[in-house]
């Protein structure tokens, strides 16, 4: 049996596009996507926080009474837009 080999996650991960600089599109340089482990920390500690404004809520409750006020998949949503999202909704 062969034995699979284990990338890195930073082999894995998808280089930022280059963008020219003489292009007429605006930018923005926020990521939408936590790719690195400090960046995955923070969405979930503004997830904890959001979930302790609700401690009623099951996890599963919070993220679909957030998404009841969006269109689209769940799928599809970026990690930061679902937070803004859930947070948007405690206010």
């Amino acid at each position: 049996m062969k034995k699979e080999k284990k990338i890195p996650v930073q082999e894995i991960s998808q280089p930022e596009a280059q963008i020219p600089e003489t292009a007429s599109i605006r930018v923005t340089t926020l990521p939408r996507r936590a790719k690195d482990p400090g960046d995955k920390q923070a969405i979930i500690d503004r997830l904890l926080a959001v979930w302790l404004k609700c401690p009623r809520l099951r996890l599963g409750q919070l993220i679909v009474n957030g998404l009841q006020r969006e269109e689209g998949d769940l799928f599809y949503k970026e990690d930061l837009d679902l937070i803004e999202l859930l947070e948007r909704m405690i206010r």
